[in-house]
């Protein structure tokens, strides 16, 4: 583990239906000595989930089929980041797209 800041993750999604274009992203955190499990343990919580809107219109993403025949739409590259400037503050870029969106964060527990 680093202390670079900002902590970023890069992702897409694969999409069903429209109803998937408000997307949740769960974030977790974990209490563990050393470094972080492989797997979810009794030592790894849910910190937060952070809801968003995908930003395309579901027409314009790309779709893809899966070896079982399913047909799926990709939401593109997304990169979710986190620093810390005396509290956490969330971005979420998605695609070509530099301007950040705005993202409704659900802190759970206390």
């Amino acid at each position: 583990m680093t202390n670079k800041a900002p902590v970023a993750y890069d992702f897409s999604r694969y999409l069903l239906d429209r109803s998937q274009l408000a997307s949740a992203l769960p974030i977790y955190t974990s209490d563990a000595e050393g470094a972080p499990p492989c797997r979810r343990d009794a030592t790894v919580k849910q910190m937060c989930i952070i809801r968003y809107e995908i930003g395309r219109a579901w027409e314009d993403l790309p779709t893809i089929r899966d070896p079982g025949g399913t047909i799926f739409r990709r939401s593109g590259s997304q990169k979710l980041t986190m620093s810390f400037d005396g509290e956490v503050k969330w971005a979420l870029k998605a695609g070509a797209n530099t301007v950040e969106q705005d993202v409704n964060v659900e802190y759970m527990g206390a």
